[in-house]
């Protein structure tokens, strides 16, 4: 199957996020039984049409899988809107109608998607989950021992982030989104700063401690704290997901801190 047929099944996506939000459903459906199709392939090989083969499907989703807003979507699980993030972002067209430098750094790979996905549980960890008042910041502390405490939805958070964090390169470049944020903040014990399992929890802890009440001695980590608190009370949609245009102002700000 020629390259174009890729292009068009991201027309397809781009005409139809709708579409986006099957191929998550089908990621997420679990492992496939003995001698079934796997969700994902069954989506794929209706959008590549009749004469789609078993090879077709397989690039297909490897295109997938290497695209950058794709990565983030799915990647999010759900926490950002499908139709949304096209609309901000200009899509697979990579048109930028809100000439975002963060939007641009994704799209040349200078901005990861996995640093996104960290914005996403830092909003997450800061609101517990749902759309905050206006003055929910103010009363950081408060939260932050709740949420270490045990609260179901902020632990939840916790988990994500944890679970961010030990997907990241075990030494990020100084020139990521976060520089050395928790490579300065954390104790290095093991090779992976970004390790977290064991008695690494209460490294992270301190980490969200000094990020969420603003007392961070680095930079990047006071800034960090600034714009989380600051950008709180529109982190989210009426309908629950992170505003996408709040999450990239924020990694613009990040970026343009950095220059």
């Amino acid at each position: 199957m020629e390259n174009n047929n890729y292009e068009t099944l991201f027309d397809k996506l781009q005409e139809n996020p709708e579409l986006m939000s099957s191929l998550l459903a089908a990621k997420q459906e679990g492992p496939v039984r003995a001698g079934g199709e796997d969700p994902t392939a069954q989506i794929l090989k209706q959008l590549l049409g009749t004469g789609a083969t078993a090879e077709d499907v397989s690039k297909a989703a490897e295109s997938i899988d290497a695209n950058a807003l794709m990565q983030l979507y799915l990647g999010a699980g759900g926490d950002i809107d499908a139709k949304e993030l096209l609309d901000y972002t200009g899509g697979f067209k990579g048109t930028n109608p809100n000439n975002s430098d963060s939007v641009r750094a994704l799209m040349n790979g200078k901005l990861e998607f996995k640093e996104l996905l960290i914005l996403i549980a830092l909003f997450k960890l800061m609101t517990g989950g749902k759309k905050p008042a206006a003055n929910t910041y103010s009363n950081t502390g408060g939260l932050l021992g709740s949420m270490l405490g045990g609260n179901t939805q902020q632990s939840s958070a916790l988990n994500l982030f944890n679970s961010m964090l030990s997907q990241q390169p075990a030494q990020p470049a100084s020139s990521g989104l976060f520089g050395n944020l928790f490579t300065s903040a954390m104790p290095q014990q093991s090779s992976n700063v970004f390790s977290l399992g064991g008695s690494g929890n209460s490294a992270a802890n301190s980490v969200l401690q000094s990020l969420l009440t603003g007392t961070s001695t680095n930079t990047t980590g006071q800034l960090l704290s600034s714009l989380l608190g600051a950008n709180s009370h529109n982190a989210y949609n009426s309908n629950g997901t992170i505003n996408v245009g709040t999450l990239f102002n924020v990694a613009n700000a990040l970026l343009n801190a950095k220059k």
